[in-house]
């Protein structure tokens, strides 16, 4: 098992591939978005997301870094280097367990914490953040290193390992809520700006009906045919 994760670790293959072009795609479009977004808070719209979306945009190129360095190998080694010396090595199983237990409920219980707090901004933000959640955690496991995962995770699917395959389903979903909110703001930019102060309704009436006029002249003449 190990020899297949160093062997993916060191060589340029399809799996690298596969995650490399599917990070820089995702990072590419939360980039599109970011610029967007700051595009109209240059022209002070003050828009929501556009901080979110930086920080998906550089999440994003550090997994694309990640994959090109494979750092989580070597923390992994490293940490089973500190169970051999401590003679802990032996009895790991059950420990890397319990640690991938914690880890997952951790996981899913941060992870509805911050899509919670995100539900007001939309489903394409929804689908960016859940997303990077997604991938974040396929990064994680390998340092956990449990057996049984890892048969999983680098099992051959044709030319690419199984984990390359789920870290393209992670970059899709981030590409889907991307593309979503760059189409969304190309279509109806006002619906990204932040709401007024409160007692601004009049105003916003008398946007909605801009060319409505309260002469005497004018309701006397508003019946008539022309």
């Amino acid at each position: 098992m190990f020899s297949l994760t160093l062997a993916y670790a060191n060589d340029w293959n399809s799996t690298r591939l596969l995650g490399s072009g599917s990070f820089a795609m995702a990072a590419l479009f939360c980039g599109g978005v970011f610029y967007m977004l700051h595009r109209r808070w240059m022209k002070r719209e003050r828009p929501v997301g556009r901080g979110l979306w930086l920080v998906l945009a550089l999440v994003q190129l550090a997994l694309l870094a990640e994959v090109q360095l494979s750092l989580r190998f070597d923390l992994g080694s490293w940490l089973r280097d500190s169970l051999r010396d401590q003679g802990m090595y032996e009895t790991r199983r059950g420990l890397q367990a319990l640690i991938l237990v914690a880890v997952a409920v951790v996981g899913i219980l941060a992870s509805g914490g911050i899509l919670y707090r995100l539900r007001k901004q939309g489903r394409h933000t929804l689908w960016g953040v859940g997303g990077t959640l997604w991938s974040l955690g396929l990064f994680i496991l390998p340092v956990v290193s449990l057996h049984q995962i890892d048969r999983l995770l680098y099992h051959h699917i044709g030319p690419v390992m199984f984990i390359g395959l789920l870290w393209a389903v992670g970059a899709s979903c981030v590409i889907y809520g991307a593309f979503g909110l760059i189409s969304q703001l190309r279509v109806s930019p006002a619906d990204w700006r932040r709401p007024g102060p409160r007692g601004s309704k009049r105003d916003a009436s008398f946007q909605r009906f801009p060319h409505q006029s309260t002469s005497p002249q004018a309701h006397r003449t508003s019946g008539r045919r022309v």
